[in-house]
């Protein structure tokens, strides 16, 4: 799927400069029918949100498959998880847990994330992974 190896692409630099690893696990063959500025959008909030959050010399996984009628994305990271006392807030607009800069974002990428999936009549959910790292499915009909 062009649109992961695209995103993938716009995200080497930050990834380099962690020593971070974007694996992409897709079907080269794998055609969907569905918005391409879309779908890059969810994909790149998603594995920057990813890439900021891995430690140094870890990896991010990129997921793409048909399933049910359905894609189904998943972006997994290794970094710290996501702690209990936030997971509500996460897709809160303006939320974030960074701490400013040019890295720290402005807490829009998941809410914005969570709109599209939304509208498109998809889910998103993450869930922490042990002991470290998060992994987030994003399902949208076909």
């Amino acid at each position: 799927m062009p649109s992961i190896r695209d995103v993938a692409e716009l995200l080497k630099v930050s990834a380099f400069s962690k020593n971070i690893t974007l694996e992409i696990d897709c079907d080269p063959q794998l055609y969907i029918n569905l918005s391409e500025s879309l779908l890059r959008q969810i994909i790149f909030n998603i594995a920057q949100n990813a890439t900021r959050a891995s430690s140094f010399g870890s990896t991010v996984n990129i997921n793409a498959a048909k399933k049910d009628n359905q894609l189904s994305l998943t972006v997994t990271d290794e970094g710290p998880g996501i702690d209990e006392k936030i997971k509500n807030r996460i897709f809160e607009p303006f939320f974030t847990t960074g701490i400013g800069g040019p890295e720290g974002g402005l807490g829009l990428g998941l809410s914005i994330t969570r709109d599209i999936v939304q509208a498109l009549n998809g889910k998103i959910n993450f869930q922490n992974l042990s002991p470290k790292g998060a992994k987030f499915e994003i399902l949208i009909p076909l």
